[in-house]
């Protein structure tokens, strides 16, 4: 007989019965008449059969050897629980790391998905600036051209004046270049009408200077409008040289009146020269003149 077999099940019984010794008694002798090898002659494990019976009821039926198959039994069965349990927690415990291992996956994919995500906003990022660093690259010459478009053009002089059909006199490139030589370079000079040109000088301050003097019929101011204190320095030089002299300092409309005005006492003076004898005087001069200055 095994050690592992189970005695009760031989015998046909429950295990762990209390006071059962009758049933165990009547159990064997029910399997005896059954297993018995004279009942049995064609069977050649009868006899075995019959013996692992006549085992078991051996066993069973003593008291103290029940007992310690039916402790022996506990023992068994508290070892297959626990190892249940053992199985059970490690079935979890597998199960759980299966678990924890697809987490990793999956968060290891999604990471990675992420990564990807930024590395493609990055790039993005990356061409958008590149973009418009191209952009400024192509706007800064612009820029520049502009910038150096202004200082250009605080290098002219704007210069109009009365036409001869209007009783003024005409002027040309040279005689422009002549006279604004006196404050500084002239680079050109373009004659934009009959009545006005652009005076180019070779700095803004050459500009600031001729803007500054008396011109007689010319009116001069600079292209671009003086401010701050370039233009306040202009405005008290200005009002200087119009105490100095009060014809140098008028300019534009305003020394066409006074021209007009001056000429009127020409044409009244010389009346009264011709009325006083003083006719001879005037033609030796070929001009009037009056306060030792000659107006023609």
């Amino acid at each position: 007989m095994e050690d592992n077999e189970d005695l009760y099940a031989i015998l046909g019984v429950e295990p762990g019965l209390q006071g059962s010794s009758e049933a165990i008694r009547k159990a064997y002798r029910a399997r005896a008449l059954l297993c018995h090898p004279d009942k049995r002659p064609d069977d050649p494990l009868a006899a075995a059969e019959f013996q692992r019976l006549q085992k078991a009821y051996d066993v069973l039926s003593d008291e103290k050897a029940r007992k310690a198959y039916d402790d022996l039994l506990s023992v068994r069965k508290a070892r297959l629980q626990k190892a249940s349990r053992a199985d059970s927690k490690r079935r979890k415990m597998v199960e759980d790391l299966e678990k924890r291992e697809n987490l990793a996956r999956e968060q290891s994919k999604e990471k990675e998905e992420e990564e990807k995500a930024v590395k493609r906003f990055q790039d993005e990022i990356a061409r958008i600036r590149a973009t418009r660093g191209q952009r400024s690259m192509f706007q800064k010459p612009e820029s520049t051209a502009t910038s150096n478009g202004a200082e250009e053009n605080e290098k002219m002089l704007k210069v109009s004046w009365k036409p001869a059909k209007r009783g003024g006199s005409d002027y040309s490139a040279v005689m422009l270049k002549n006279h604004f030589s006196e404050f500084g370079t002239v680079e050109d000079v373009v004659i934009r009408n009959k009545k006005g040109a652009l005076v180019v000088m070779s700095s803004r301050e050459e500009v600031l200077t001729a803007s500054r003097q008396p011109h007689g019929s010319l009116f001069v101011v600079p292209l671009v409008p003086q401010t701050g204190a370039a233009f306040a320095d202009t405005f008290v030089s200005s009002s200087k040289e119009s105490e100095e002299s009060s014809l140098g300092g008028l300019v534009g409309n305003a020394f066409h009146d006074h021209e007009d005005s001056i000429l009127a006492k020409m044409r009244k003076k010389a009346e009264q020269l011709e009325k006083a004898g003083l006719h001879s005087f005037q033609r030796r001069c070929g001009a009037a003149c009056i306060y030792g200055r000659c107006y023609m």
